[in-house]
């Protein structure tokens, strides 16, 4: 993949997180949906990735990288809400996300664009299936006329 289609990609996912951040109140049930999200993501990310660094500590580095998830997603709230002057913040999280992706996989030795890779085929997946749900049930419908 192509440094400006990882750009992109980090784009708009941390645009759509910061608008669901701003539009969905922080409350238990958000937050701990969240970190299961940010816990089991990573995980994933980190295996799909192939990264080869710090094997036998990775579940406390994404158990702490999910509470940073969580104080993330709270603050987005709070800086839109509370603080307009900071708003900058918020237009650049998608390049501070990009940075710190690279960072991470240099880091933890995983293959390039192991993260924005995942993260595409996850949701790419996701499209494949709601599609396929709706074309079967189209045909479902048109067999019944």
């Amino acid at each position: 993949m192509k440094l400006y289609e990882e750009l992109i990609a980090c784009f708009f996912y941390i645009y759509t997180v910061v608008c669901i951040s701003i539009l969905i109140p922080p409350n238990a049930i958000v937050l701990t949906l969240l970190f299961i999200y940010a816990f089991i993501s990573t995980i994933l990310i980190y295996y799909a990735g192939n990264c080869k660094l710090f094997k036998r500590i990775i579940y406390l580095i994404v158990f702490s990288y999910a509470i940073l998830c969580i104080v993330a997603f709270i603050s987005i709230h709070t800086i839109y809400y509370e603080y307009p002057k900071y708003h900058f913040i918020l237009v650049a999280s998608p390049l501070i996300y990009f940075i710190l992706i690279k960072t991470f996989e240099s880091l933890f030795l995983c293959n390039n664009a192991s993260v924005v890779n995942w993260g595409i085929k996850f949701i790419s997946n996701i499209f494949d299936k709601i599609k396929s749900k709706i074309i079967k049930k189209r045909g479902k419908k048109i067999k019944k006329k």
